[in-house]
């Protein structure tokens, strides 16, 4: 009998804990819409990594109408981004041209990232004079943080945002420096009249591996292994592009981070003229081999995510995510035979 009260306050504990959490994710969530009802201008300074060089720079903010527009400077080049909500529009006037890509999330999937990551306060500062709450989402096996988010007190508007990876390495970030409220015209989140306009790419619906593996016309390997926390999204046909065989994207979620595959056959490859052979011998240089090394593999950095990618037989694969590289090479394994 003295087991039962145990039990209880065990259970009560637990549902307090998911309790205290909850309001962590709610003020998360609603970051992600705060700006519907503001009506702001300013100055933000961002970074973002590409490869292993991260770059920098500062932007005019307008926030007004549910969207934002940030108006970047360096020199000669300008260029624009606005956030309607929906889409991403990258406005580049020396071309006149706009490009509509989809708006990113910070989950894939809100349901999976709250099993799989915890968010917490985690104490309080001040960004561009107002008073912002700083909220961490970091993994619920431990590890580094994988946002820090610094929300406006009251509005949860974002003020401040940092990004890292698997390794602890800062990706992306963006912090305002200055924010008033402003009377913001609603043109200033038009398309300049007469300028091209282009969509960018999408994968289509998603489809089950069977169905890509017979419209592709080869075998489409799904991996024996993934991370913990990782489901399957979906499969896609990948890009056509000029020259290159058509390829298949597998996508894999933890909510947050996102693992894509991709499996091809191989194109053709370039032989080099039989004089180039001589010459290269001649020069003391060997040839080039047209064959890489069986079961080689490489590991790059691309941003915030890392790509590995090998040959085995007619088949090239890519493995894209933000993992660590053993954790790589174990998804690529997976895959053969």
């Amino acid at each position: 009998m003295r087991r039962v009260p145990l039990l209880l306050g065990l259970l009560l504990s637990c549902r307090l804990a998911q309790a205290a959490v909850a309001p962590a994710w709610d003020r998360v969530w609603r970051s992600e819409d705060a700006i519907q009802g503001l009506s702001l201008e300013g100055r933000v300074r961002t970074m973002m990594l590409l490869g292993d060089r991260s770059v920098q720079a500062e932007a005019a903010l307008r926030v007004a109408h549910g969207r934002l527009r940030f108006d970047y400077e360096s020199g000669n080049r300008r260029w624009s981004l606005i956030d309607d909500g929906r889409n991403l529009v990258s406005l580049r006037p020396t071309r006149q041209k706009a490009t509509v890509l989809p708006r990113p999330r910070l989950a894939f999937d809100r349901s999976l990232a709250e099993r799989n990551y915890l968010a917490r306060q985690a104490g309080s500062e001040r960004v561009a004079d107002r008073v912002a709450d700083i909220l961490e989402i970091c993994p619920r096996s431990g590890g580094v943080a994988v946002w820090r988010l610094w929300l406006e007190r009251g509005t949860s508007f974002a003020l401040k945002r940092e990004r890292y990876n698997v390794d602890g390495k800062l990706t992306s970030a963006s912090e305002c420096i200055t924010l008033r409220t402003a009377a913001v015209p609603d043109e200033a989140f038009a398309i300049p009249a007469g300028w091209e306009r282009e969509e960018a790419w999408v994968p289509g619906p998603p489809l089950p591996i069977e169905k890509l593996s017979r419209d592709l016309g080869f075998p489409v390997k799904s991996p024996r292994y993934l991370p913990a926390g990782y489901v399957w999204l979906g499969g896609h046909r990948g890009r056509e592009s000029r020259g290159r065989p058509p390829a298949a994207e597998l996508r894999y979620t933890d909510g947050l981070r996102m693992l894509t595959i991709v499996e091809g056959q191989r194109g053709p490859r370039r032989r080099e003229p039989d004089g180039d052979r001589h010459r290269r011998w001649e020069e003391g240089r060997p040839p080039r081999e047209p064959h890489p090394p069986p079961g080689g593999m490489t590991v790059t950095r691309a941003g915030g995510e890392k790509v590995l990618r090998y040959h085995h037989g007619e088949r090239a694969v890519f493995v894209m995510g933000d993992l660590k590289d053993d954790e790589l090479v174990r998804i690529a394994h997976s895959l053969d035979p």
